[in-house]
């Protein structure tokens, strides 16, 4: 049975399914045996009316339509195809969950954002064309898809979310787009038969955890330019993905241009480690752990020093950090506890939480004139540290700093 709706100036309409109130269904009461429905023109939202109803197979949006909203869709468990209108800009979380017989769906060229978990467990989907103009999509928005096969994220999304392809078992390849920077650990937790991943020029953290959640084949591929250069794994263009070495110095290979997160840690053989001009980037917890590491030397270009990426360096007694770094991320050398001398260079503008908690044997600190904030808990447990020249330019000191 199919249910069209009569566009009414008032406000309940009974007898056909629906109540509308000003240009917005608000309820939905439709009788048994309805399995389509063609909403009018002139409806410009939809309050979560479809939400578990289970019997539609089918539903017609008008181009009035000014966005799809969180739960808008979950549960209709017998929905097969959509198309949603162009105009609309956002997906709302958890949009289609749970839509376990839908098979197609068409996306507007419009479309800028996905909300997190949005198709999560739409397992009979085997195919989704993101339009070039998506540029975020949520934690979560495929899990459980697991009928999925292959996808290309477009260029202007810039990060894969954490389980973005959770549980996707169909999934076999994925192209990511240029300018993708950050790809998250668990983004394809499950996917037993991934067989090829395109990596971008563009990126910048990748966890090397992720070879852990998934089949090493997308790490093996030719695609991938995988690669060993002496003890190094490298993939993509420049991206070391993990040290398999037992040196006391380390020289990176000058085409390193990204440490992946967690690339050493826990290394407890290196002492020295030396890096080249062109690195631009190391990842979270890059570091970590390395008990044994007394000096790093920190290439003038670095951008980016990833959250805990010198952590519980134990070893570790300086540190000058260069000139391109603008931001010391959240407990960077938290528990470095021989540090006695750190550096920042005059382009840092934020030292984050905990950045140098618990470095108790830190007595130097030279802070640049360039330092706007300094967030909670930055020098906790300092206790060697007797004082410290705030400049003139810090605007925001947190109370626990």
């Amino acid at each position: 049975m199919t249910l069209h709706i009569k566009r009414n100036y008032g406000e309940v309409i009974e007898e056909s399914g629906l109540i509308i109130h000003n240009n917005t269904v608000t309820d939905c009461k439709m009788p048994p045996g309805v399995t389509s429905v063609k909403i009018p023109e002139g409806i410009t939202s939809i309050l979560g009316t479809f939400a578990d109803y289970c019997y539609l197979t089918e539903i017609k949006l008008p181009s009035t339509l000014k966005g799809i909203y969180m739960n808008e869709f979950k549960f209709c468990t017998s929905l097969k195809e959509i198309e949603i209108p162009e105009g609309i800009e956002h997906l709302g979380s958890w949009a289609f969950c749970g839509c376990f017989s839908l098979q197609k769906i068409i996306l507007p060229s419009t479309l800028k954002s996905i909300g997190k978990y949005a198709f999560e467990n739409c397992s009979s989907l085997k195919y989704i064309n993101l339009p070039e103009g998506l540029e975020k999509i949520g934690e979560g928005t495929f899990d459980g898809c697991s009928s999925l096969q292959e996808i290309t994220i477009p260029g202007g999304v810039k990060i894969i979310e954490d389980s973005l392809f959770l549980r996707c078992s169909s999934l076999k390849k994925v192209i990511l787009g240029e300018e993708i920077e950050e790809v998250s650990s668990s983004a394809f937790l499950h996917c037993h038969i991934l067989e090829t991943i395109e990596w971008p020029n563009s990126l910048r953290r990748i966890d090397n955890r992720i070879c852990n959640e998934v089949s090493i084949k997308p790490f093996s591929n030719a695609m991938l330019s995988q690669r060993m250069q002496g003890d190094f794994l490298i993939i993509g263009d420049g991206i070391l993905f993990e040290y398999k070495g037992s040196a006391e110095r380390v020289i990176i290979p000058p085409n390193v241009r990204i440490i992946a997160d967690g690339a050493f840690r826990n290394n407890k053989h290196i002492r020295t480690v030396v890096a080249c001009k062109g690195l631009l980037s190391i990842g979270k917890y890059a570091f970590r752990e390395c008990s044994f590491l007394l000096g790093k030397h920190l290439p003038k270009g670095l951008e980016y020093i990833g959250y805990g990426a010198f952590q519980e360096c134990s070893s570790l007694s300086s540190v000058k950090i260069p000139d391109s770094v603008t931001r010391l991320s959240g407990d960077a050398f938290v528990n470095c506890t021989s540090l006695y001398k750190a550096e920042p260079g005059i382009g840092i503008e934020e030292i984050d939480i905990g950045t140098f908690c618990g470095c108790s044997s830190l007595t130097e600190l030279i802070l640049p004139d360039s330092l706007k904030r300094i967030e909670c808990d930055a020098f906790s447990r300092c206790t060697a540290l007797l004082k410290v020249n705030i400049p003139k330019t810090v605007t925001y000191i947190n109370f626990h700093s």
